[in-house]
């Protein structure tokens, strides 16, 4: 194939190269549609997920998959090319009982599958709570990666160093997904838990420390509001997709057909719009002024999380002004610090 593993720009010529087979499958009628929308496949590079509500065109899809290889002169994983039957609360997102082929060799019915990094359930709330407890699993074990290179409270760096640190490689990690999963509950406060355990730890506080402090010390939002955050940055990356792409065709269909008791993604969207008081999802389609852009709407967007009421006890003991995102608190320094000389005298 010519395609290097593991090299700099080998996803991107992975695509170029499987994007025949995608543009087949979005060009057939079979698999999963959504209102009008094709939605039969979904994948990046060799990750790629076909979508169906019926066995027979699911087993065509696998038929062309395999033919496509078997053309382009590579082989499908058979461990790793597995089924997830997901149960839902209508009838006809129940598929048969019947094993999909490939080619003779039988298809694994599994009850979860990694797409994209993101673990896959046969419900959303499996999704939800999977998701969650391997993010915190793989933070974890990022966070002691990092033990060799100083990265603990107790004579480790100095801890806006430690945030910085944490910032760029563990959070992510923590956070990865969770702006498509958007959880709530349960997951939610586990996530919380973990965040403010972990920064009590790099600036050396008692665990019984109160939570507005560890945020006033860091400057670091709440889980919820960074999860808020990402999903509404994703939500402007579809925004400024053309008028041709799955993406935006779904989000003008579901917020155009769906009720508010819907769990459609963009619906809970709009609600987090409605949150900031900010305008409506359908607005932000198409915009030519830049002010009244998403983009406009998200520089500014952590300011507004930070006046709500998910951070009500940082602004009852801060008032009015709150630390901005990112700048840990410096403390209080003298204007004119001792000498050594000013301190020998009161001695």
């Amino acid at each position: 194939m010519g395609v290097r593993q593991g090299g700099i720009l080998s996803t991107d010529l992975y695509k170029l190269y499987i994007n025949p087979l995608l543009d087949h499958f979005q060009n057939t009628t079979y698999g999963m549609t959504i209102g009008n929308v094709n939605t039969n496949n979904t994948g990046c590079a060799d990750d790629i997920a076909i979508l169906s509500t019926q066995s027979a065109d699911a087993q065509i899809m696998v038929n062309m998959a395999l033919d496509f290889a078997n053309s382009e002169g590579y082989q499908l994983q058979p461990k790793k090319s597995v089924v997830i039957k997901i149960s839902g609360n209508s009838n006809n997102t129940k598929m048969e009982e019947d094993n999909l082929m490939m080619g003779n060799t039988p298809m694994p019915n599994v009850e979860q599958a990694t797409h994209l990094g993101i673990i896959r359930t046969t419900t959303l709330k499996n999704n939800i709570q999977s998701n969650t407890n391997e993010n915190i699993t793989k933070a974890r074990r990022s966070a002691y990666s990092l033990l060799g290179a100083g990265f603990h409270g107790h004579n480790g760096l100095d801890p806006e160093s430690l945030l910085h640190i944490y910032k760029t490689y563990i959070l992510p990690v923590l956070l990865y997904g969770m702006e498509l999963l958007t959880p709530s509950g349960k997951p939610l406060e586990q996530l919380e838990i973990f965040q403010k355990r972990m920064l009590k730890q790099i600036l050396s506080l008692p665990t019984r420390c109160p939570d507005p402090a560890v945020y006033i010390l860091t400057g670091i939002l709440p889980v919820e509001a960074q999860i808020h955050i990402k999903t509404l940055t994703f939500f402007n990356n579809i925004c400024h997709q053309s008028e041709e792409s799955t993406e935006k065709k779904l989000a003008r269909r579901q917020l155009t057909v769906c009720s508010e008791d819907s769990n459609s993604w963009f619906i809970h969207v709009n609600k987090l719009l409605r949150l900031y008081d900010l305008n409506e999802a359908n607005t932000y389609f198409g915009q030519s002024n830049k002010e009244n852009s998403v983009d406009h709407i998200d520089k500014e967007l952590c300011d507004e999380i930070l006046e709500h009421q998910n951070c009500t006890n940082v602004r009852t003991i801060l008032g009015p002004k709150v630390p901005e995102q990112s700048k840990p608190h410096q403390g209080k320094t003298s204007p004119n610090p001792p000498t050594q000389e000013s301190l020998r005298s009161r001695q």
